[in-house]
Order: C-alpha cells, then structure tokens, then sequence
C-alpha cells in the first residue's frame, strides 16, 4: 500500500508497521520533498511495492504533520456535487462542474488548529484529490490515470467575508464572490496522506463524516455525488491544465436530518474521517486579532 505522507516536511511512507523516511530508505534513490516526489508518483509506487516494510527502518511518528502535497499550484474547489446537499438548497443536478479557487496562503494540515475569525465560520468534510500527472483536455476514460490519490480534507468558509454587491435593479438579482471567504489561512486543511488510487478502491462508495464536539453532522458516501472524480478531472482539465501536486475538493456530503451548517465556536474541536483515506481533528481557536 502506498500512503504518502508530509511528516515535518520530509516524505515519509505510512505502513501498518511504521513511518519510512523515503529518502532515506531508497539510499537518496528518491528526494525527501513530498511536492518531488508527487511529480515521480510512478516511481514512488513502484518502489514502495518492493520494500519490505516490517525490515526497513523507521522513524519517529511525533513531528508535525503537514500538507502531503505542500506545494499545490493550485486549490481547487468544486461546487456543490452532493444530490443530497442539492436538494437541501432547493437545486437541481449541476449540468457542468463549477468550482472556484483557494488561495495557496489557505493550505493548512490535518491538526492544525482553525481560527475562528468572525461568529459565521463553517466548516465541512471534503474527499480530496492529488494531481500525479499533468492533466490537459484528458478524456474522462483516462482522467484517473493522472491522479496520484486521495486525502481528506476541509472546506472551511467565514460567510461574513463573502462580498456581496447589490442589484442597481431592485428587479435583478444582486452577486456575491466567494473569496476571501474561502481562502483565509488555514481554510484549506489536507492530509494526512495521500492515499494511492489502486489502494483506497472505488472512489463511488467512501464514507466521509464530520464531528463537531462529538457530534456528528455530516455523514454521506461519494455515492451521492452528481459528477465522478473521474468527470471532475476530465472537465477541468477542458478549463484549465491540473499539474503535479494540485488539491481538488470534489464536494462534502449534505447535513444530517437536513439541518442548517452551524458556525463553530471558539474552543470547538472538529473532527473529519474518510474510511480508508484518513482523519483530521482541530481545535478551534479565537482570532488574535
């Protein structure tokens, strides 16, 4: 199993029986940064499926964890892409993927803590993929095959800084832009892993579930989602070119007994679990500011 994980920023891989330095075990054979080896994701692969994991050595798992992709170009958001969540809004299917982007200052790691930096914060869980190779126009047969893997991520927004501009014509609709709202620092939490697509299975059935205080309030399957991953990457690639190392955020399921999103409190601790891929858990603190 290949799990690539961003541990104090060195490249390490993640087994049953403990942590292996890439660098170090491959004798310099493979580069320590994770962004280089996301870029040589095939040989990584390929190497990590002829070590002997219980005979290699490893090291202490008690750093920080950081981003497994540290380095993305760029943060890809899709828009909403659970049928769930759709019908929570009052929408119907999507017929093309919409997505905006997160600033790089928003990356953030899986225990990092959220700052809380109005009373309307939110936050949701998200399955997120890493771009492997260099995805333009891909066909959707193909698309899977320029994706390293899957992480767990957050989709975390202030609503009172989303910037709405108001309708001149009472009779028109007003706009809104979604940033800075979604690109403050830390809004973008990944990790811990990446997780390779051959080990995670099927990408149409993983369950993603966020806790807030204890309390579950999302709970669904990528089975519910309007567009596969394997759509997602297709039609981007059609917009703009996805390069080694990119985060895309391919939806968060609805909330449970359709309840509304609730902001988080100061104090709070969230937590995010997808089966298979990985957890996150953060402590929501007060702005300092």
């Amino acid at each position: 199993m290949t799990r690539l994980g961003n541990l104090d920023g060195r490249g390490v891989l993640v087994t049953d029986e403990g942590v292996i330095d890439v660098a170090q075990a491959s004798d310099g054979a493979l580069p320590s940064d994770p962004h280089e080896l996301l870029e040589r994701w095939d040989e990584l692969v390929a190497w990590s499926r002829t070590i002997d994991p219980a005979g290699a050595a490893h090291v202490a798992d008690d750093a920080a964890w950081l981003p497994p992709s540290p380095e993305p170009r760029q943060i890809i958001a899709v828009g909403i892409n659970s049928r769930i969540k759709l019908r929570q809004f009052g929408l119907g299917d999507p017929d093309d993927v919409g997505f905006i982007s997160k600033l790089r200052s928003a990356l953030a790691g899986p225990d990092d803590a959220i700052t809380r930096t109005s009373d309307a914060v939110y936050v949701e869980a998200e399955l997120a993929l890493v771009v492997g190779r260099r995805a333009w126009r891909v066909d959707e047969d193909t698309a899977l095959e320029h994706v390293a893997g899957v992480t767990a991520a957050a989709d975390i927004a202030d609503a009172e800084a989303f910037v709405t501009i108001p309708a001149a014509d009472p009779d028109r609709p007003g706009t809104t832009y979604y940033n800075p709202a979604k690109s403050l620092p830390g809004f973008a939490p990944v990790g811990p892993h990446v997780v390779a697509l051959e080990d995670v299975g099927p990408l149409d059935s993983l369950r993603i579930r966020l806790w807030i205080d204890g309390e579950l309030v999302q709970d669904g399957t990528t089975a519910d989602y309007v567009f596969s991953a394997a759509q997602i990457v297709s039609r981007l690639s059609h917009r703009v070119p996805l390069l080694p190392g990119d985060v895309i955020l391919v939806g968060s399921p609805g909330q449970l007994d359709q309840a509304p999103l609730t902001p988080v409190r100061a104090g709070a601790r969230v937590e995010i679990e997808i089966d298979g891929v990985g957890r996150h858990s953060h402590l929501v603190v007060a702005d300092p500011a």
